[in-house]
């Protein structure tokens, strides 16, 4: 007995460290995007980033656990939380590559991040819990243009550089619940005093009614997630003259963010005599303020060049504002999605999923962001046996996805569509599993001298799964 108790201390152990090098990985990580158009808003949002998910065009709403795979964390709706089985720590990370593109200009750029770890727990039978950490938005980009003022004084153009960088982003680290209020609820009904009373005025009619009613209910879940998101936005712009006789020109807004944010869920599952089961699931989310607080720093300064690159010689301060507090307003979302399941065989469904956009407000200021709206579709099918060498099936994905992004720049709506591929292999025991997902996917036009991002990205996910404080028998 004791033996037992000091090996499962040994793997709580061994989880904590990974949560450990986790936490600070995704903390430190937070630059996950090098596109242009992270540049507006609170950056390139990081909804969809498990890979199990991201192999099926991001569906996940109706995604419950079964028997096709490991346990896996779907914090995209905690009311799945009531589906996990084992003690679940998942972890994820991303690398991409783009194509960057406008009517004059071709650019290629690359990036890795951490995307995700998670801790997932039953609590009872009817119970779960979860806690984790993942990026929430990201702000990555670099781009510059040229053009030219004109000198009244000498009568000449003066060719001015403009540039525009930004960095940072938001993290979320949630803690999550779920209940399924009505699981077992024959068995319990069963052991009633109500039910002995029906038995024993042999009225069978209304055992069946009740029995039925409690069946339509056991598939019912909810949950909640808890999050704290914090980060740091950091964004400059500077124009630069060629010529002596101008000043050059910097200002740099820094933006630190923190404050909860809240998302509801809800499945209901019901399996068919045939073994087959259909999954709804429903998320929302309120519109949330976040509090900050900015600092804007405006300078002039001359560019002294150096062997090694120079650096700029700063001349007065136009502006300085430390601190200032205000709040960021995040947008009301909900969404739903259905999934048809043979459960340890197959499974395919569809997501649908509306941001209000046009609400989005930073430091009282609107940046001309629209309502988003998302739609997904995927599957995914086990092949091989069950237990092929002890271990538990592949799994091959598919999937698509077709956004109108927040973004609507010069009158024009951008888009963002894609197709996913995915593979699970088993590992170790069939109760752990590593996740493959590869995205192909075209955002933005060159229309309107805007830019096209055609991009591909691979996530890479682990799953292990473990049964801890189990009271075990002896003979």
């Amino acid at each position: 007995m004791l033996s037992s108790t000091i090996m499962q201390i040994r793997r709580a152990n061994r989880f904590l460290f990974f949560i450990f090098i986790a936490l600070s990985s995704v903390a430190q990580a937070q630059t996950g995007t090098s596109s242009p158009y992270s540049r507006y808003g609170i950056g390139d949002l990081q909804t969809f980033s498990h890979a199990r998910n991201a192999g099926m065009g991001g569906l996940s709403f109706a995604v419950r656990e079964d028997s096709v795979v490991p346990d896996f964390i779907n914090f995209n709706n905690p009311a799945s939380y009531t589906a996990i089985k084992f003690t679940s720590f998942d972890a994820g990370i991303m690398g991409s590559y783009g194509n960057l593109k406008n009517s004059r200009n071709n650019e290629t750029v690359t990036n890795a991040s951490v995307q995700y770890f998670g801790f997932g727990f039953p609590v009872t039978k009817w119970w779960g819990g979860c806690f984790g950490l993942k990026p929430y938005s990201s702000v990555g980009y670099g781009m510059s243009d040229s053009s030219s003022v004109s000198d009244t004084l000498s009568g000449t153009e003066i060719p001015v550089s403009n540039s525009f960088t930004g960095k940072g982003g938001l993290n979320q680290f949630y803690i999550g619940s779920s209940v399924q209020p009505f699981k077992n609820s024959i068995s319990r009904f069963r052991r009633s005093e109500k039910y002995k009373t029906l038995i024993a005025e042999k009225d069978s009619a209304q055992i069946k009614k009740i029995e039925r009613s409690l069946r339509w209910a056991s598939g019912l879940s909810f949950g909640i997630n808890s999050s704290f998101l914090f980060g740091t936005l950091d964004r400059e712009r500077r124009i630069e003259y060629n010529s002596s006789s101008y000043f050059d020109f910097k200002q740099t807004n820094s933006s630190d963010l923190g404050g909860f944010y809240f998302n509801l869920g809800a499945q209901y599952s019901y399996t068919f005599k045939r073994g087959t089961s259909l999954v709804f699931g429903a998320v929302f989310t309120p519109n949330t303020n976040i509090k900050g607080s900015q600092t804007t720093l405006a300078e002039r300064f001359q560019k002294v060049q150096t062997a090694d690159g120079g650096y700029d010689n700063i001349k007065d301060t136009v502006k300085y504002e430390k601190s200032s507090p205000g709040s960021v307003t995040l947008p009301m979302s909900f969404g739903g999605g259905v999934v048809y399941k043979k459960a340890g065989k197959w499974q395919f469904g569809f997501d649908y999923l509306q941001q209000n956009w046009s609400n989005y407000q930073a430091f009282g200021q609107t940046d001309a962001l629209s309502d988003s709206r998302r739609y997904s579709g995927g599957a995914e099918i086990g092949i091989g046996k069950d237990q092929v060498l002890g271990r538990g099936k592949t799994v091959l994905r598919l999937g698509g996805y077709y956004t109108q992004t927040f973004l609507q720049l010069k009158s024009t709506q951008l888009n963002d569509y894609g197709l996913t591929f995915g593979v699970g292999f088993p590992i170790a025991r069939k109760s752990s599993m590593i996740n493959l997902a590869f995205e192909i996917g075209e955002r933005g036009t060159t229309a309107n001298d805007l830019i096209k991002e055609q991009y591909v990205n691979l996530r890479l996910g682990f799953t292990f799964n473990d049964k801890w404080f189990l009271k075990r028998k002896y003979d």
